[in-house]
């Protein structure tokens, strides 16, 4: 099932002043109505994931309306409540909407609104249009679907990131899928950029696939994620690791960002990739398994 979510749209004029359900995209990838799957390690099973819409979109009065927590989940935005207001930060604005009201505040700046936000079985529906435009970003309306397209991740080295190429590794090779699906691309950035703190800095093991640091475990080569620009230049590639003793997984992981040369312990990290998996449309791109 494909992902869905166009959560902020364009003002999307609509004819139809009855409730009805609009298909939204985010970078051509449908937000799904209901949970899809992934493996998680923790449950040793699987598990829905949280990127789908419970409610679906409204058509209410010619505008649509979309609940506030798809737009909380695939952005990765904290929501603030103080009843009646609602408030969300996100590429810089600061919005508050107040339920039943037309009005809202942007960056404390009080704005009027031509459709206020509300609640519908136990979900706070919010404008489309005036969301997209808050949070700067593009939406269309094409046959009767809403698509937004996020900005591109920009690499370190200022390079704009159009790819993700991730590789899994096995004991005899491997396979790599690639996606340009931008939201996909920058929420595994945002990730992984999370684990490069001071803190979690370590020291390289003398040999990553042997001993390590500590003589009381192996690091495993897992995988990595390689981003590459609009040249199909690398710019940025982490690979991913795991500590084992005795052939059995200790439950610690490292990420080694290879363009700088650092090594940073993880936590939680796999269910995290696994879940993230599912934001992008993904193509095989090689398989050298045996």
């Amino acid at each position: 099932m494909k992902k869905i979510f166009s959560i902020l749209g364009m003002s999307l004029m609509l004819s139809s002043s009855v409730f009805a359900s609009v298909p939204i995209y985010i970078d051509s990838v449908q937000v799904p109505t209901e949970p899809q799957q992934y493996y998680s390690s923790e449950a040793r099973d699987y598990v829905d994931s949280k990127y789908y819409m419970d409610v679906t979109p409204e058509l209410n009065n010619g505008r649509v309306f979309i609940p506030i927590n798809v737009i909380a989940t695939y952005f990765n935005i904290p929501i603030t409540w103080n009843a009646p207001n609602v408030g969300m930060t996100y590429n810089g604005s600061d919005l508050v909407l107040t339920i039943g009201e037309n009005k809202a505040t942007i960056n404390g700046e009080t704005i009027e609104l031509d459709a206020a936000a509300y609640i519908s079985d136990g979900r706070t529906m919010v404008p489309l249009r005036f969301v997209a435009e808050t949070f700067s970003l593009d939406v269309n309306y094409i046959d009767s679907s809403v698509y937004i397209e996020t900005p591109r991740a920009v690499s370190r080295s200022s390079s704009n990131i159009v790819g993700l190429q991730q590789y899994s590794a096995g004991t005899m090779g491997g396979v790599t899928d690639e996606t340009r699906t931008n939201l996909c691309i920058t929420s595994y950035r945002e990730l992984f950029m999370s684990f490069m703190t001071n803190e979690n800095e370590m020291e390289e093991p003398d040999d990553l696939e042997k001993w390590s640091r500590d003589g009381l475990g192996m690091y495993q080569y897992s995988g990595d994620y390689t981003y590459v620009d609009d040249t199909g230049e690398v710019v940025e590639r982490y690979e991913i690791y795991y500590e084992t003793d005795n052939l059995i997984m200790t439950g610690k992981w490292m990420m080694k960002d290879t363009v700088q040369d650092k090594c940073y312990e993880m936590t939680d990290i796999m269910d995290k990739l696994r879940e993230l998996y599912l934001l992008g449309d993904w193509e095989r791109v090689s398989n050298t398994w045996v």
